[in-house]
């Protein structure tokens, strides 16, 4: 269960946020003196307009009807947002709700800084305002320099309020489905997920919530539905904020976020899941992923990820991966094996990482490509799963017409296949006889003669037709192959015969080309016309190499230049 392994992390993870407090980003400082008066205007938190993320005593705010003791400038001085009449009665009404909130911590707690801040909320019109300065974000208010919410008094007395206010006169007693102990079921949790609205959320979010009857249990509503208490409830998401807030523990990508957590972390694990590695670098990562530690993962350890998104308040669980390190290590090996493809421009063998790959499945216009892609190949990398099929469909729309095969969705395609026990290998493979493969390769060694003989691309004219029915088209390319060839013997007799060699060669055991092609044979299709493009290069490559200030065969010339994923 999710939720149980967040609080067995919370547990051993030592750090996070204490009970009853949540992190706030606070953009805006006032500072008190004793008696509660001003010391200077209101200035800027930290160096730059980002603000400083505070620990700081709080829950999540259901409605604008609750006040608390850090709160927004609305709040704390009662200046509206917006200079309407409206917006003023509701910020002076948000005002007299944090005044009495502080009056009531005074009583309690007896803090002479909670004295100031009651002093404060007498007169907040004596408070000078900065320009630019905005009420929807959060002040900070210090009294001789120190933040009255530190107290660890007035923290406590906090977290009893809490508890206070979650025993209803409707109160659910039942066992807790995290930690089985017979405790009170709050209708609300006590804290909120933050940090995910670049996801198109909002600022505060539900992991668990029914808002819905449907979505009823037993009766129960709401957060009640999931039958978490209060305490488990509390560590569950304020281990998943430190989490989305900690860059060593999640990656955003579009409209998802992928965060992890394990018992012994290997962050170079997932940049490379992310970012990609070279070949040759992957036994050495799985071998030891801790500098300066020997060894290799243990079986032992625990890791677990989860992608998510947002449906407005609510945080959508689109995949969740619970393993051992020891899979995880034999999983990733086994994507970054099958992933790897040569790359046609450099010749250089690459595994390209998640983010490269979702984005060659972008659409024109530079559009997202959904949140299906990433964590589809986030949990297919991880589980060791076959690639689904949308995928291999999504990257094959991609190449188009005009087969524009980067070598990112050459990696999707071969990944594909292998996963459904279909052979294919990183480079060129001549002693593949598939005939798709063996009809791709013939088209790039045909377009290489058109452009040669014509300078006009046959490649991108019969990509669509001849990747799809290859078996119906064959036919005029080979005739017209034969014009070119007539025109390159006249020309140029020595790269005429080469050129011939390789069609003669690659069509070699081939009787009939299929007349249509599925998806299995379009994904060979494509790869076979990337790897010959691919050792076609290599070759001018290492012509070039050897022949230093010679002339490149010009057949090998005329190739397009590789497209950017």
């Amino acid at each position: 269960m999710l939720l149980e392994s967040l609080t067995r992390s919370a547990a051993t993870s030592g750090a996070g946020t204490e009970r009853g407090c949540i992190r706030q980003r606070v953009h805006w400082r006032l500072d008190l003196d004793a008696n509660g008066s001003p010391v200077g205007p209101v200035s800027r938190l930290g160096d730059g307009l980002n603000g400083v993320e505070l620990e700081v005593p709080g829950e999540k705010r259901t409605s604008g009807s609750r006040a608390f003791l850090l709160d927004r400038a609305d709040y704390t001085l009662g200046t509206p947002v917006k200079d309407d009449g409206s917006d003023k009665e509701r910020a002076s009404l948000r005002h007299l709700l944090w005044a009495e909130l502080v009056d009531q911590a005074r009583r309690s707690v007896g803090d002479p800084a909670l004295a100031a801040l009651s002093a404060l909320a007498e007169s907040p019109q004596s408070v000078r305002l900065p320009e630019g300065f905005n009420p929807a974000q959060f002040l900070a208010v210090y009294v001789l320099g120190k933040l009255p919410t530190d107290n660890p008094e007035l923290r406590e007395w906090w977290r009893q309020r809490i508890a206070a206010a979650t025993k209803a006169p409707g109160a659910v007693v039942g066992q807790c489905s995290v930690c089985g102990e017979v405790r009170e079921i709050p209708e609300l949790l006590p804290v909120a997920v933050r940090g995910l609205s670049r996801l198109g959320g909002s600022a505060t979010m539900a992991l668990v919530s029914a808002n819905q009857d449907a979505f009823e249990h037993f009766g129960l509503s709401r957060a009640r539905a999931a039958r978490v208490c209060s305490s488990c409830g509390e560590a569950t998401h304020q281990r998943l904020n430190a989490l989305v807030a900690s860059e060593q523990h999640r990656r955003f990508h579009d409209d998802v976020a992928i965060v992890w957590w394990a018992s012994q972390d290997a962050p170079d694990l997932m940049t490379a899941l992310f970012e990609g590695i070279r070949p040759e670098d992957v036994a050495h990562l799985l071998s030891g992923p801790w500098r300066g530690r020997p060894g290799a993962i243990g079986d032992i350890g625990r890791f677990d990820a989860v992608a998510l998104g947002a449906s407005k308040a609510r945080v959508v669980v689109r995949s969740w991966v619970s393993e051992t390190l020891a899979e995880l290590a034999d999983n990733l090996g086994a994507w970054f094996a099958d992933a790897a493809i040569v790359e046609r421009a450099s010749g250089e063998h690459k595994v390209p990482g998640i983010r490269l790959l979702s984005d060659s499945l972008r659409p024109p216009g530079g559009a997202s490509a959904g949140p299906g892609a990433p964590s589809a190949l986030f949990t297919c990398a991880l589980q060791g799963l076959p690639l689904p099929d949308p995928i291999a469909q999504t990257a094959l729309r991609r190449i188009g017409p005009l087969g524009q095969t980067t070598y990112p969705r050459a990696s999707l395609l071969r990944c594909w296949l292998i996963r459904r026990n279909v052979p294919m290998t990183e480079v060129l493979d001549e002693g593949n006889a598939d005939p798709a493969y063996r009809a791709g390769r013939l088209l790039a060694l045909l377009g290489t003669a058109a452009e040669a003989a014509t300078g006009t691309s046959l490649t991108e004219r019969f990509y669509a037709q001849f990747s799809a029915h290859p078996g119906l088209v064959v036919g005029r390319l080979v005739e017209l192959h034969q014009h070119h060839l007539a025109k390159l013997r006249r020309d140029r007799p020595a790269q005429a015969g080469r050129l011939q060699r390789e069609i003669e060669a690659t069509l070699e055991g081939v009787q009939d080309f299929p007349l249509h092609l599925d998806l299995q044979g379009r994904a060979r299709f494509a790869l076979g016309l990337y790897h010959q493009q691919a050792a076609d290069r290599a070759r001018r490559a290492a012509y070039a190499a050897s022949h230093p200030g010679t002339i490149q065969p010009e057949h090998e010339a005329f190739e397009p230049e590789e497209e950017q994923a």
